[in-house]
């Protein structure tokens, strides 16, 4: 008995692991999802870039190796004097017109320290901040639409289920008028005719169980393909209250738009940089170099130089002028999609609003259509049994109920998609996971 318990137990707890819920979905999506994971090595790659522009300022240090050999008199009289052995004898007009042949390695250790570049490095660490948060803002909107698709998989897939529940309800309903067409029949009650209308319906029924089938199979592949779970899905629950209100405060917020205005003010700190080129640039330096004769860092002799460097460049081609201007028409264009962005992306949150609140009025009808029917046909199959009605009339109620379920679940299903339209439209397509 004990036996039989534990495994009872361990099946069940089999099939709850293995049933998918919308709450399942979702996180599956965030954990599994392939194109999710690749966003994570972007957002990983826009925070690198920035680490890496906030450090322009910072000092550098440079290490050169230089090798050289040869008899020239110049470069044998610097060698000698770099090496730290040169003597009266090496200025001779003799040693001078044939210096013999000589080798040189000369090893720099070299220290700059930006001083003032003209603002290049400040607008640069800014503009990649700006270009972060931008990325970052854009990650999350293609994150939201990835939970966007899934929560719709897991609807059109709950959906097929209850499509397959309803089908399997006709198929029943079907058999059962069959059979009592049949009886009725053999008691004189009914016409053959009956019997074979009746037969149709049941063949009819049993095509649209293995079509819902096969929907659900699809179904259930699509959502598979976004969370990398297999199981079935739970019942597909009610359909949430949206905040319009709320949704209405938030659409100009979305991540799209805001990651426009991030980009937006990136242009801006890069004009500011590309000017940066034309306008005075100091920076300070520290050298310590060693030259022998032998090897690197062989002996010889060590020197230092200490200094600070100015540099402006007098460009006549104006490249640097023209680059900046097209920055500025840069911003201006992405200041005129954020502006044709906004005022799409409030027609679209009106249109998933109305599109939502026809889904709840078509629910709430399809609701009372169902009670309609049920009682239509009860009545009906009360007639027919008693003799007093038609065997088409009644199969026509049988077909209109079918038909009022399966609406009901349709209804449902837009209700669910047109939620989730309206949350994405507003950029709140986080609110699923709570």
């Amino acid at each position: 008995m004990l036996k039989v318990l534990v495994v009872g137990l361990t099946i069940l707890c089999f099939a709850k692991a293995s049933e998918i819920t919308l709450s399942n979905a979702l996180r599956g999506a965030l954990n599994n999802n392939e194109s999710i994971k690749a966003l994570e090595h972007q957002k990983r790659a826009s925070e690198l870039r920035a680490k890496s522009a906030s450090r322009l300022s910072l000092p550098r240090l440079k290490l050169e190796e230089s090798i050289s050999h040869g008899n020239m008199p110049s470069f044998f009289l610097v060698s000698k004097l770099n090496q730290g052995e040169i003597s009266p004898q090496d200025f001779s007009p003799s040693a001078l017109r044939e210096p013999d042949p000589r080798s040189n390695f000369e090893t720099k250790l070299t220290l700059e320290v930006p001083i003032w570049l003209g603002g290049k490095t400040q607008a640069i660490a800014k503009a990649s901040k700006h270009e972060l948060s931008a990325n970052l803002l854009e990650i999350e909107r293609k994150t939201q639409l990835i939970l966007k698709e899934t929560y719709q998989a897991y609807v059109n897939a709950a959906s097929a289920k209850e499509a397959i529940k309803v089908a399997q309800q006709g198929l029943k309903l079907a058999e059962e008028h069959l059979r009592l067409s049949e009886t009725l029949h053999k008691t004189g009650m009914a016409l053959l005719s009956d019997t074979l209308v009746a037969k149709t319906q049941v063949f009819k029924a049993e095509e649209n169980l293995q079509r819902a089938k096969r929907e659900y199979a699809l179904a259930s592949q699509a959502l598979f393909n976004l969370t990398g779970l297999k199981g079935e899905v739970s019942s597909l629950e009610r359909c949430e209250e949206l905040q319009i209100e709320r949704l209405r405060r938030s659409v100009l917020q979305r991540q799209d738009i805001t990651a426009l205005r991030e980009k937006a003010k990136a242009i801006e700190q890069s004009y500011k940089a590309e000017l940066s080129e034309i306008l005075p640039q100091f920076y300070g330096f520290a050298q310590l170099s060693h030259s022998s004769k032998s090897a690197p860092l062989a002996n010889g002799k060590s020197s230092y130089t200490l200094g600070l460097n100015f540099s402006m460049n007098f460009e006549i081609g104006q490249a640097t002028l023209l680059r900046s201007r097209a920055l500025i028409e840069e911003k201006r264009s992405t200041e005129l999609t954020i502006q044709a962005l906004s005022k799409q992306a409030l027609l679209e949150l009106e249109k998933a609003i109305a599109e939502y609140e026809n889904a709840l009025d078509a629910l709430r009808l399809a609701k009372k259509r169902v009670e309609a029917s049920e009682e239509a046909l009860r009545i009906l199959e009360l007639r027919y049994k008693n003799g007093l009605g038609r065997i088409v009339d009644l199969l026509e109620a049988k077909t209109e109920l079918d038909k009022a379920r399966l609406e009901e679940v349709l209804a449902l299903r837009e209700c669910h998609i047109a939620f989730s339209n309206a949350l994405f439209s507003a950029g709140l397509m986080r609110e699923v996971l709570r």
